[in-house]
């Protein structure tokens, strides 16, 4: 009894992860698909395609965020019984990485630059993956 009580908990403790890594990862695909959506205006493409693009590349993303989401349950599920949190920061690390990174496109691409305040939050958000990505690959076990 006290064995399928921990093997609930456990899945319950992916399925949570999971949810908050699919969380994080939503606002990436967003902030990817405005980064296309400027990249086409940038470019000079017809309006009459914008409706286009825009469609499919939300169906695109929409099934990386899906394939990302089976990926984050297997590696959590996987991980419950030794390394969950290791797989956790070293997930949100990448996400925490790509956030920043993806902003920071997005004005290049779009002719300017971020200002004073937003590259310094910017900056913090990558430092932040970064040194989750770096704790993730020293811890050797779960405390």
């Amino acid at each position: 009894m006290v064995s399928q009580g921990r093997a609930i908990l456990r899945t319950l403790l992916a399925f949570l992860l999971t949810v908050f890594s699919a969380g994080v990862a939503i606002l990436c695909l967003f902030l990817i698909r405005e980064l296309i959506m400027t990249g086409v205006r940038i470019a000079g493409i017809s309006h009459w395609s914008w409706k286009l693009i825009s469609d499919l590349s939300l169906i695109a993303l929409a099934v990386l965020w899906l394939v990302f989401l089976v990926f984050c349950q297997v590696r959590y599920h996987r991980a419950v019984g030794g390394g969950i949190w290791r797989s956790l920061l070293f997930i949100t690390g990448v996400q925490l990485f790509v956030l920043p990174a993806t902003q920071i496109a997005i004005e290049i691409v779009g002719g300017s630059a971020p200002g004073g305040i937003t590259l310094i939050f910017l900056a913090c958000q990558a430092a932040a993956g970064t040194a989750l990505i770096v704790i993730s690959r020293r811890i050797t076990g779960d405390a």
